[in-house]
């Protein structure tokens, strides 16, 4: 007989909960149950896993972007065009940009006038939105409270939008 009594099997939540979180770990991670099992919620204490949630979340948005292929011309009850091809690649390339860079959109939705917007979110109710045409040609917009309100064009294929994103960072 072993001298150390077998432990009762614990829900997978539980069991993550009181083992010790190796370094990478936030202080204040969290856990709850989900029908897939256990997800972790992390604080802003970790830069490791802040950056795999931040490229997680742009790998979601291209799997939302290229969804857009399904939508038909009047797709928002009115005119809107459905967004073509060239819109949506390059939305998705420029997405890709943004996995390197240090700005988090919040949205990625089809533009009322055809093509992809990417939405940003910031602080103190600013917001800003990249706009892909179908024609190819972009556009971007920056605004909020208290905030002067900017606004220019962009190439989505330049391989440099450093510039684009220095600025959303700025202004958010």
């Amino acid at each position: 007989m072993s001298p150390l009594a077998a432990m009762p099997p614990k829900p997978l939540p539980e069991l993550l909960i009181h083992q010790a979180r190796p370094a990478i770990y936030a202080r204040d991670s969290s856990f709850w149950s989900t029908n897939r099992g256990a997800v972790q919620i992390i604080s802003s204490g970790s830069s490791f896993w802040n950056r795999e949630l931040h490229i997680q979340h742009i790998e979601q948005l291209v799997l939302v972007a290229q969804s857009a292929t399904s939508f038909e011309a009047g797709w928002d009850g009115y005119d809107a065009p459905k967004p073509a091809k060239i819109s949506i690649d390059l939305g998705v390339a420029v997405l890709n940009k943004i996995k390197e860079a240090e700005v988090n959109p919040y949205s990625v939705l089809p533009s009322a006038d055809g093509g992809i917007g990417i939405s940003f979110r910031g602080q103190d109710g600013r917001r800003a939105l990249l706009e892909i045409a179908n024609d190819g040609s972009a556009s971007y917009i920056i605004y909020g409270k208290g905030h002067p309100r900017l606004a220019g064009d962009f190439d989505p294929s330049d391989t440099d939008l450093d510039d684009l994103f220095r600025r959303l960072q700025e202004n958010l």
